[in-house]
C-alpha cells in the first residue's frame, strides 16, 4: 500500500514544543500564520501548511520547510531533502545548496518575514487566537519585537538542531 500524508497538526491547539504560539490572518498571505517560540525561546514561523521558518535562540536559520522540500542548516550551510517514496520505502534525497540556490532561498524567506514584520508592526492583521502556556502578558508584542530583531536574510544555523 502506497503511504500518504495528512495534513499537519492544528498548531494553535497541538504545538506542544510552542507553549507561546498565535494564529492569525495576515494581509497578503493565502492560508493563516502560525508564529510561536519554543521554551527556550527559539521562533518559528509557519506561513500556512507548506512554508516553515524555524530558528535557534539567537535568530539563525535552523531548518525550514517549503513544500516539497525539506531544508536544514549544516555547517552553516543550507542543504535540501527531498522525500522519495514507493511501495515499499521512503528515500531522502539529499542536495547540498549551491551559493547562489542558497542566496535565493534566503532573500524569498527574508520577503516573507519581511511583510510579516512589517503586517505585525502595523497590526494589520487578524487573531484568530493565541496560547501562552508560560503566560506571557504580551505574546502578540513579543512575535512583533522578535521578528523585527531578525537578521534579514537571515544567517543560516552551524545546525539544524534547537540548541
Amino acid at each position: 500500500m502506497a503511504r500518504s500524508e495528512s495534513p499537519r497538526e492544528d498548531l494553535l491547539r497541538q504545538a506542544t514544543a510552542m507553549p507561546e504560539r498565535a494564529e492569525m490572518h495576515v494581509q497578503g498571505f493565502a492560508e493563516t500564520v502560525v508564529v510561536g517560540f519554543r521554551r527556550d525561546g527559539a521562533g518559528s514561523v509557519y506561513l500556512g501548511q507548506d512554508r516553515v521558518y524555524q530558528f535557534n535562540t539567537a535568530g539563525e536559520l535552523r531548518r525550514a520547510f517549503v513544500e516539497p522540500l525539506l531544508y536544514k542548516a549544516e555547517h552553516g550551510q543550507l542543504v535540501s531533502l527531498r522525500r522519495e517514496r514507493d511501495f515499499e520505502r521512503t528515500v531522502l534525497l539529499r542536495h547540498e545548496l549551491t551559493a547562489a540556490e542558497s542566496d535565493d532561498f534566503l532573500a524569498a524567506a527574508a520577503e516573507h518575514l519581511r511583510a510579516l514584520a512589517d503586517a505585525c508592526a502595523s497590526r494589520t492583521f487578524v487573531l484568530v487566537g493565541q496560547r501562552s502556556e508560560l503566560h506571557e502578558p504580551a505574546l502578540l508584542d513579543r512575535i512583533q519585537a522578535w521578528l523585527m530583531g531578525l537578521t534579514l536574510p537571515p544567517p543560516i544555523a552551524k545546525s539544524a538542531k534547537v540548541g
